[in-house]
């Protein structure tokens, strides 16, 4: 699964709970789970999850 579609469904479940910023908490959320900042997942945030990532993901 790419990162970006992780993203989506994030804010998708925070907006449910009724997050105000949904997309920019799901943001900060990834970026803590991979370690990395904000610019990085701009940056290079397209492609194949790390394994953190995938663990997170799974229900």
């Amino acid at each position: 699964m790419r990162l970006d579609i992780l993203l989506a469904r994030a804010a998708s479940r925070l907006v449910e709970a009724g997050s105000p910023s949904a997309r920019l908490d799901a943001e900060v959320l990834l970026c803590h789970v991979l370690g990395v900042d904000r610019a990085w997942l701009y940056t290079w945030g397209i492609g194949r999850p790390t394994a953190p990532t995938r663990r997170v993901s799974k229900p």
